[in-house]
């Protein structure tokens, strides 16, 4: 999900429906990134070939990083890459799917791969059930699904030396997340997608990329018919047993230390936003606490982490769900986290904190300066919003605005993971998702990546926030190694994506799954009555009796407060691995009505009698990857909250897995 700047307003994460958070009909809350406004350029020819000989591909850090600046002000640290193999693999026979907003295929770079005839215009589409070779996108199309396409796999450029990823990959569109589409079809997503599942089976797609979701505040995880994930059960049924179903690669969000909230309050109590961004992007450091004023402190305590599970697509155990890592090898300061990620994709942009780096301010580096990703961009539209004198159309090597060099987000750390599953599928075409899936696993990489970030707005909640004064201990977790012996943290995942050494264990790859189809098995608490007060925790352990090996868990609790962001919740395995499922200091919150302050928010999910049956409200944790699930299973309430109680009132555990 790419993030925009408006002012000095970073990383607000909107559904392309129009200006303006807008909610997609059907989906409550479901919302993606909007670009800016673009303009097409007047002297511009949109199939003029570049003729530029400056080389661009040293400029892609992500494949190769070298130290090049890639148009911006801070160098990349050479290393923080997702060591691309150049040579062999290309991703020669793959197809991929880009489900975003319209693709410029008619792009020097994207139209020799185009799939021919496979791609969705779903302004006709619904009606006349036609595939289009390359969808016509409009003028005015954002060219966030472009610039995915081309980091996946833009072809070789032999005059300027870009390329994608997979530069041999065959390229379809869906433009599902399109605002031009958008106005001449309310279909909901969900039917949308199913229809483009149900293609993607016909048509020997091998990947979809998902770069959306849900915007920040919003909670379709504790929304029943999202949670049940109908269309995704399309995902489910094409991957049964270990057949080589379509690959589904969702970026987790860039909702960390999200600004909505905060920057309502502001409005409302009279702080105008310029200064009150500058004092969080810029200068606000441990002195400045003792001199800020109720309101600054008020907005402030709004600035929250909204982790990426809120988004009930996002803790779906059948996808590969990516967090970003910025140029220096820390989780981006946008990348939303959670136990649900399974792995790290180049995203660019601003480094997080980190534990006892002092900084209070949003990133490490100041606004703007960081290397962000070099990709395309629909050809002669120059983008409103722009840093860089490159995507300005200055420099000759990007005087058609062919690329920009300024995209960002988890919105490109998931195509980059897209482009590493293409080139493994190319040396391997029999793979299928949990193969995959484990293969990014045990190759994924931890020691280029920094081992201890922390959120700068969770360092300000500790300074000016109503909790318990010891909850930011929990976020004080860093890498678990599990008793299988895989290494996990909820910014990063297993890791930072290894292409090379992914591509060397595809090799004569023999399936730990093989002749192993995936089951699950559950089980539930009796009906609990356990008040925790604050600044205590409770535990409850349910005896697992099946003997499976895990491929992930899935726990929902039943918990009464009338205050969530007090919460943590902690899960620990029989083999005493634990794996934090909700920190306290959360986005469980809402505005006050008069939108000067935020208030409580209950816990929706509540009843255990009534719904432990139901899907709403439940967690998924990868950190227990291929241990052992039987045992005891002990859940770890807490109430980090000053004074409302807490009330565990149950649970259940699902199990996914094989047998040993």
């Amino acid at each position: 999900m790419q993030r925009k700047f408006i002012f000095l307003y970073f990383f607000l994460f909107q559904f392309i429906t129009g200006c303006g958070e807008k909610k997609l009909p059907s989906l409550a809350g479901d919302q993606v990134n909007k670009e800016e406004n673009y303009m097409r350029s007047g002297s511009c020819n949109v199939r003029e070939k570049s003729v530029s000989t400056k080389n661009l591909f040293k400029e892609e850090w992500f494949i190769k990083n070298s130290g090049s600046y890639s148009y911006s002000k801070l160098q990349p640290m050479p290393g923080i890459d997702l060591n691309i193999p150049l040579g062999k693999y290309d991703g020669t026979g793959v197809n991929v799917l880009v489900s975003d907003t319209g693709v410029d295929l008619y792009h020097q770079d994207l139209e020799p791969n185009v799939l021919p005839n496979s791609s969705i215009n779903i302004m006709n589409y619904l009606t006349l059930k036609t595939l289009e070779n390359k969808p016509d996108i409009g003028v005015g199309e954002e060219s966030h699904g472009t610039s995915v396409a081309g980091i996946i796999g833009a072809t070789e450029n032999r005059v300027n030396k870009f390329r994608g990823i997979a530069p041999k990959v065959k390229i379809a569109s869906a433009n599902i997340i399109s605002d031009l589409a958008r106005k001449k079809n309310s279909t909901s997503t969900y039917a949308l997608e199913q229809e483009i599942y149900n293609l993607a089976a016909r048509k020997s797609i091998q990947i979809i990329n998902e770069s959306f979701g849900n915007g920040a505040f919003t909670f379709s995880f504790f929304d029943e018919w999202a949670a049940a994930g109908f269309s995704d059960d399309i995902v489910k049924n094409s991957q049964k047993n270990n057949n080589s179903g379509f690959v589904v690669v969702r970026s987790a969000g860039n909702y960390t230390c999200d600004l909505q909230y905060a920057k309502k309050i502001a409005e409302k109590r009279g702080i105008k936003e310029d200064p009150f961004m500058k004092l969080y992007l810029a200068y606000i450091n441990a002195a400045s606490f003792s001199s800020l004023s109720v309101n600054q402190r008020e907005a402030l305590n709004a600035l929250r982490p909204h982790l990426s599970m809120m988004d009930a697509r996002k803790e779906y155990p059948y996808v590969i769900t990516v967090a970003a890592v910025s140029a220096n090898g820390s989780a981006a300061n946008y990348s939303s986290l959670g136990s649900n990620i399974w792995i790290s994709g180049i995203g660019g942009g601003e480094s997080s904190t980190s534990k006892n780096d002092n900084i209070f301010k949003f990133s490490s580096e100041d606004y703007g300066s960081s290397a962000k990703i070099l990709t395309t961009n629909i050809s002669c539209q120059k983008r409103s919003k722009i840093i860089s004198n490159f995507d300005e159309g200055n420099l000759s090597e990007n005087k058609n605005y062919n690329y920009t060099s300024e995209f960002d987000g988890t919105s490109a750390a998931a195509p980059s993971i897209s482009g590493v599953i293409a080139l493994m599928l190319h040396a391997n075409s029999h793979l299928s998702l949990r193969d995959i899936k484990y293969i990014l696993a045990k190759t994924a990489n931890k020691d280029k990546l920094v081992p201890n970030p922390k959120p700068s707005c969770i360092k300000i909640l500790e300074r000016v926030g109503n909790l318990n004064s010891s909850f930011a201990s929990k976020w004080d977790l860093e890498w678990t190694t599990n008793a299988a012996g895989f290494n996990f943290h909820n910014f990063y995942g297993f890791g930072l994506a290894d292409a090379e050494k992914a591509i060397n264990l595809v090799h004569n790859f023999k399936s730990p799954y093989a002749n192993k189809s995936s089951k699950e098995k559950s089980d539930k608490s009796i009906e609990l009555s356990a008040p925790i007060v604050s600044g205590t925790s409770i535990e409850n352990i349910i005896n697992f009796t099946n003997d499976i090996v895990i491929e992930s868990v899935q726990i929902t609790p039943y918990i009464n407060t009338t205050k969530s962001d007090g919460l943590s919740i902690e899960l620990y395995s029989p083999s005493n691995t634990r794996s934090v499922i909700l920190y306290p200091g959360n986005s469980l919150i809402e505005l006050n009505p008069d939108e000067k302050s935020v208030q409580n928010y209950p816990y929706p999910v509540n009843d255990f009698k009534k719904n432990s049956d139901k899907y709403a409200g439940t967690y998924l944790t990868n950190a227990f990857f291929e241990e052992n699930a039987k045992g005891n299973w002990k859940i770890v309430v807490s109430n980090y909250n000053s004074k409302e109680t807490v009330d565990l009132k149950g649970w259940k555990i699902n199990i996914i897995g094989h047998d040993p």
